[in-house]
């Protein structure tokens, strides 16, 4: 199950069907505290966050950090408009092609899983 995350509701609905037409299971949220509800409902399921790096409030990383922080195993994708890599979570440039996309989801599954320690400083 992916959940997806962004705050442009245009952006989460065109994301979500490319996922789904990629065979993919989906829950969306429209922003980040609905994101953390869901992932506390049903954490189990989830296997990998995408999300938007820029929302209002809570940004991506921050949204990676608290969920992590609670299920190491979820995977995490970020998608961004910025030049700049903030971090090492794995991440996709906007604008991008559905088949771009689901070619990254896939390369973050069949990966080994992440550690993300530049998320949680010693």
């Amino acid at each position: 199950m992916i959940l997806i995350v962004d705050d442009n509701a245009a952006m989460l609905r065109g994301v979500e069907a490319v996922v789904r037409k990629g065979g993919y299971s989906t829950l969306t949220a429209s922003d980040p505290l609905e994101a953390l509800e869901i992932s506390h409902e049903i954490y189990e399921d989830i296997n990998l966050l995408l999300t938007d790096l820029s929302m209002p409030g809570i940004d991506g990383v921050a949204l990676a950090r608290q969920v992590l922080a609670d299920y190491p195993h979820i995977r995490v994708l970020l998608m961004t408009a910025d030049r700049q890599e903030r971090c090492s979570i794995p991440s996709i440039r906007k604008p991008f092609r559905g088949d771009d996309l689901l070619k990254r989801i896939s390369e973050v599954f069949s990966g080994p899983p992440q550690l993300y320690r530049d998320l949680f400083p010693e």
